[in-house]
């Protein structure tokens, strides 16, 4: 029972450590076409709407023309095109990191761009930002059942099965030990007697 649960532990937390390693992406927004004036006005929206944005990624608009991001805070100013409310990044490639579930607006503020079409929502998770407290990171499911696990894990445990354990580790480890000593000799022997075999058949001759 004990080692069920400890193969268990060790495979949740395996695959925690193998989300943490892959958990944040980075998006360039419009892909290989990056951040341009499109040819139609719902460019960005096809190309965003295919994706699963969560917390800890980020977006990366990049550009080699004259443009600038800027995230606007409301629906209302990016339906409208506001230029004056928001974070602006004038220089590419601009990054903005995805904090929190909810839905995010950008724009484009040189001249018409933004009517023309280069804008863009983002919407990650669910898209409600109403919890005022932030989200968690994407492995933060799998450490917590690592945590549970190990806790129950814990918890059938007293001083006295410990102790057992640790005697019936020390025992495996002292046989293993044992038996690849066994298994060297085994070979240093079995090479000796090839030696001698070699020795006597070139005496003969």
């Amino acid at each position: 029972m004990a080692s069920r649960i400890e193969g268990i532990v060790f495979l949740i937390f395996a695959v925690a450590l193998l989300e943490g390693a892959t958990a944040a992406t980075t998006y360039k927004v419009g892909g290989d076409a990056g951040w341009i004036v499109p040819v139609n006005t719902t460019f960005y929206e096809k190309w965003a709407a295919d994706k699963k944005f969560e917390v800890g990624d980020s977006l990366e608009f990049v550009w080699t023309s004259t443009h600038t991001a800027m995230e606007v805070t409301t629906k209302a100013d990016y339906d409208t095109c506001v230029k004056t409310n928001g974070i602006l990044k004038q220089t590419s490639p601009a990054t903005f990191p995805l904090t929190k579930d909810g839905t995010y607006y950008f724009i484009c503020t040189v001249g018409p761009h933004c009517s023309l079409g280069q804008k863009v929502t983002i919407v990650v998770g669910n898209g409600n930002s109403s919890s005022p407290s932030p989200s968690m990171p994407k492995n933060h499911a799998a450490f917590s059942a690592v945590l549970s696990t190990t806790t129950i894990a814990a918890a059938n445990y007293t001083p006295k099965t410990l102790v057992d354990r640790h005697k019936k580790m020390a025992s495996r480890l002292c046989f293993n030990i044992g038996f690849l000593i066994v298994g060297l000799l085994g070979l240093l022997v079995h090479g000796a007697n090839a030696a001698n075999k070699c020795i006597v058949g070139g005496d003969l001759g």
